[in-house]
């Protein structure tokens, strides 16, 4: 009985899993995050999910196995360390898109420390850039042609 309900949540599960590199000392590390945030709200949670980045070279085999089992895997790193590819990479997942905002994109990284008087750090996200990273993880997910391939 076990097994069946195993099965049965992972029919159930999302069918692309993002995986981001949301890191906030920059606005780049915060557009991953909302950019991400914002496709799953335009694609559903059916058709894809944000997976747990620091779970998986935790150790966490529910999180590792749930991403193994999704048919697109698309990494969006902020700038050109590409934490989330590598982590990926460690780990043996297949992906099928990686997103860098830095180069894909042509967004500039802005370190917050350069802006340490701001109140609010939304003041320095353009709501265009949002919606262009947004842009780029929805077309990833929709992509109907991918393959699990690097």
């Amino acid at each position: 009985m076990m097994e069946e309900s195993q099965q049965q949540g992972q029919a159930d599960d999302h069918q692309a899993v993002v995986l981001v590199c949301f890191g906030g000392f920059s606005n780049t590390g915060y557009l991953t995050a909302l950019g991400a945030m914002e496709a799953i709200r335009r694609v559903g949670l059916r058709s894809a999910g944000i997976a747990c980045l620091a779970g998986i070279p935790a150790g966490s085999s529910s999180i590792t196995e749930r991403v193994r089992n999704a048919k697109r895997v698309i990494t969006v790193d902020g700038c050109a360390t590409g934490c989330a590819r590598k982590i990926a990479d460690a780990a043996g997942l297949a992906v099928t898109k990686s997103i860098t905002l830095a180069t894909d994109l042509n967004i500039t990284k802005v370190p917050f420390r350069q802006h340490l008087d701001a109140k609010d750090p939304m003041d320095l996200i353009p709501a265009e850039q949002v919606t262009r990273v947004a842009d780029a993880i929805v077309a990833a997910i929709k992509d109907a042609d991918s393959t699990k391939s690097a």
